[in-house]
C-alpha cells in the first residue's frame, strides 16, 4: 500500500496531504478571534451569577435570623464581615454566641449603612436596612435586599430590570459580527469541500485515461509481440515477417 501510494505523481500526493499550514493558522486565529470575543461576556455572566448568591445567602440568613428571634424570644443579631477571609455572615443570640454562619463569595461585595441588625421578638428590627450587593466587576448588575421597620424582607429587583431593558434592544454590533465571521468561515469551508471534490474529480479522471491507455498498450504488445519501439515520440513500429517495411501500429493522443 506504502509503495503505491509512493509511486503516485508528487501533483496527486499534494492534494492529499491533510491540512496546510496556512489553514491551520486560519482556524486558530478565527478560534481565538471567538473566544476574545465571548470571554468578557462569559466573564460578566459568572460575575452576576456571584451576586445573585450572595444575594439569595444574604435573603436566606435575614429570614432565619427572623425566625429565631421569635423562636427563641430573644434579640438575634445579624451582622456580616465584608472585610474577613473568607467571608461571612454571622447570626448571634443576646449573649454574642453564634447560632449560624454563612460564607459568601470572595469577590462579592455587601454594602449597607450598617454592618449589623437586631431582630427583636416583636418582629421588629432596630432599623431599617437596605443591603446592596455588587461585584469587584463593575459592570455587573447590583441588587438590593430590603429590611423594613416591620421586619419585612424583600429582594428589589426594579434596578436589575431597569437594566436588563436597557442592555437588551436588539441585537448588537458585536453579535452581527460574530454571526458574519461564523458564516465567512462557513462559506469558505464548503468552497474548499468544493475544490477538493472537483480536485478529487480530475485526478479520477486522469487515472481512467491512464488506464485505458495502457490497456490499449498492453493489447498492441499482445497482438505484436515481435513489435519494437524506434523513433521518437509516440510512433510504434514492428519489425515481423509478415509486415513489409516499418508503419505505423498505434499512436498515443
Amino acid at each position: 500500500m506504502n509503495a503505491s501510494t509512493n509511486n503516485l505523481p508528487l501533483t496527486l500526493r499534494i492534494t492529499n496531504s491533510g491540512f496546510t499550514l496556512i489553514e491551520l493558522m486560519v482556524t486558530i486565529a478565527v478560534l481565538a478571534i471567538i473566544v476574545g470575543i465571548a470571554a468578557p461576556s462569559i466573564s460578566t455572566q459568572l460575575a452576576n451569577q456571584r451576586v445573585k448568591s450572595t444575594t439569595a445567602t444574604l435573603a436566606n440568613a435575614l429570614k432565619e435570623a427572623k425566625n429565631e428571634s421569635l423562636i427563641r424570644r430573644q434579640p438575634i443579631t445579624l451582622i456580616y464581615k465584608d472585610s474577613s477571609n473568607p467571608k461571612v455572615i454571622n447570626i448571634t443570640n443576646a449573649d454574642s454566641a453564634i447560632i449560624a454562619s454563612y460564607r459568601y463569595d470572595s469577590k462579592s461585595i455587601i454594602k449597607s449603612s450598617k454592618t449589623s441588625i437586631k431582630f427583636e421578638p416583636s418582629k421588629r428590627v432596630d432599623a431599617a436596612v437596605t443591603y446592596t450587593i455588587c461585584d469587584a466587576k463593575t459592570s455587573t448588575i447590583p441588587k438590593k435586599v430590603n429590611v423594613s421597620k416591620l421586619a419585612n424582607i424583600d429582594i428589589d429587583g426594579s434596578v436589575m430590570l431597569t437594566n436588563k431593558l436597557t442592555h437588551q434592544r436588539g441585537v448588537g454590533l458585536i453579535e452581527v459580527l460574530v454571526a458574519v465571521l461564523l458564516l465567512s468561515v462557513a462559506v469558505l469551508g464548503f468552497s474548499a469541500l468544493q475544490v477538493r471534490a472537483v480536485s478529487a474529480t480530475d485526478e479520477s479522471l486522469v487515472r481512467t485515461k491512464s488506464l485505458t491507455v495502457v490497456r490499449n498498450l498492453a493489447e498492441v504488445m499482445r497482438a505484436y509481440p515481435e513489435a519494437y519501439v524506434t523513433g521518437s515520440g509516440t510512433t510504434f513500429t514492428s519489425s515481423a515477417s509478415d509486415v513489409s517495411g516499418q508503419h505505423q501500429l498505434y499512436k498515443l493522443l
